[in-house]
């Protein structure tokens, strides 16, 4: 995670590939990013999920923490998806506020951090994003070019 203005290096660590995965867990795989992907309209969703699909086999899933339906123990869980066309990381902190859902109870991990980005169109150091920072972006993009300016 990165602050605004700064660029990000989008790196996969480890975890399961997607070419691990089978047909049935691609389509969950997929499903479960486009509650991310797909917040935009239906073509701008439609596009972002052919080009995340088209490289699933490349996406890395990666989790820490708790694997079983229970907030009131462990120390909350976190997990990330990364490939060519996709960026998405979770964090649900233990300990903090929580939340009774239709009965459910999240104390114990009801403080969460989540953010998606697509790693071949980054808004970080773009010219939007400069101009809504007044500039303060930073420095260099990870390929080594200068950070726009308007």
């Amino acid at each position: 995670m990165y602050a605004p203005g700064n660029t990000c290096d989008f790196s996969t660590g480890t975890g399961l590939t997607g070419v691990d995965l089978t047909g049935e867990q691609k389509q969950l795989l997929l499903d479960v990013i486009a509650n991310w992907a797909g917040m935009a309209d239906e073509e701008t969703t439609a596009t972002a999920l052919a080009a995340i699909e088209a490289a699933l086999d490349e996406t890395v899933i990666a989790w820490s923490g708790e694997t079983t339906y229970d907030m009131s123990i462990g120390d909350g869980i976190s997990f990330s998806i990364s490939g060519p066309n996709v960026y998405i990381a979770f964090e649900a902190q233990q300990g903090l506020a929580g939340a009774d859902v239709d009965g459910v109870t999240t104390s114990g991990w009801g403080h969460v951090h989540t953010i998606y980005r697509d790693p071949t169109n980054d808004y970080a150091d773009s010219v939007t994003q400069q101009a809504a920072t007044g500039g303060m972006g930073g420095g260099t993009r990870p390929d080594g070019a200068s950070a726009p300016t308007n």
